[in-house]
């Protein structure tokens, strides 16, 4: 078990050098073998009382974990500098299972604590785990490289699902009022033909964003929120300008039939466009003051995604 000096912060990326120590009285969270975005209820709540907690340590233990999705390594990521930030004395226990210890690593969570890694091969389907303080096009064209090494996609496709992600992570920075900015990871997994993104903020969230603005005071709940988001051109931008990156990447992933879920506030709501076009909702029963955006892509598929007037494929996005 390492111990993470909160001394050590780096106050631009947030991250803290590791040591050993022994053990004291501490909160003691045990994550579960699956750290995904289906079990977000149980997961958000346990990082809630690691941040609340009046304990001074608090341990995240993840030696029963087998998975770890990109939704979990953003808010694992997020809770520990929290934490951090705090004064508490954070503990680590690694993973049990070897290859989720590896995927830490190649994933950039143990360089983002600055804990001692294992020796592992770095793979181009690992985008690191990035927190970002501002917007960084380069990181964005890594994750569309890796949409297109797995997905047959034109130029304007590329340039479009860019320009969603970055006004995605942008809005971390320009609404969110998130002082962590967000973090974001992607993976993808070739055997089981899927690509997972996250892009996690630790702001004021969607409600209390859109409601900034005089059009959006009417806001009852976290669901209504969420689904006017994701609806073309809903922005609380003063000039209207924007409310393009959500509904674009939904349109995306109704076209590949792949998965997205938005959680912020007591919402959480899910599109899985492979069973239905209508989403789901799900309230939350500790409260998540900012937003994750999580989406799974399909890489099964076959013929290719282009613009509508760009060309005539199999398959039109």
């Amino acid at each position: 078990m390492s111990l993470v000096d909160s001394n050590a912060i780096n106050r631009y990326h947030g991250v803290a050098h590791i040591h050993l120590s022994n053990q004291t009285s501490m909160e003691e969270l045990v994550f579960p073998k699956l750290i995904t975005i289906a079990y977000s209820k149980s997961i958000l709540k346990a990082c809630h009382s690691a941040i609340a907690t009046d304990e001074e340590e608090v341990k995240f233990d993840l030696s029963k974990s087998q998975f770890i999705s990109p939704f979990g390594i953003t808010i694992l990521a997020g809770t520990i500098s929290d934490c951090l930030l705090k004064e508490k004395k954070v503990w680590y226990t690694r993973p049990k299972h070897r290859p989720t210890r590896n995927f830490l690593t190649r994933i950039g969570f143990d360089d983002f604590f600055h804990l001692k890694k294992e020796l592992t091969e770095i793979r181009e389907s690992n985008i690191q785990l990035r927190k970002l303080v501002a917007l960084d096009p380069s990181y964005t064209d890594q994750i569309i490289s890796a949409f297109s090494r797995s997905l047959r996609m034109s130029e304007g496709v590329k340039g479009l699902l860019k320009l969603s992600l970055n006004e995605t992570m942008s809005n971390a920075f320009e609404f969110a009022q998130s002082h962590k900015g967000c973090y974001v990871c992607a993976q993808v997994y070739p055997n089981a033909k899927r690509i997972r993104v996250c892009i996690t903020d630790f702001g004021i969230g969607i409600r209390q964003s859109l409601m900034s603005s005089p059009k959006y005071r009417h806001l009852h709940d976290s669901f209504e929120a969420i689904t006017l988001a994701s609806k073309d051109g809903v922005t609380s931008r003063a000039t209207g300008v924007g409310g393009k990156g959500l509904p674009t990447l939904l349109q995306f992933l109704g076209a590949n039939r792949g998965r997205m879920v938005i959680v912020s506030g007591d919402g959480k709501v899910a599109w899985d466009f492979q069973k239905s076009k209508e989403p789901k909702r799900q309230g939350m029963s500790a409260e998540f003051g900012g937003t994750i955006v999580s989406m799974r892509i399909r890489t099964d598929a076959r013929g290719a995604y282009i613009m509508k007037g760009e060309s005539v494929v199999e398959d039109v996005f």
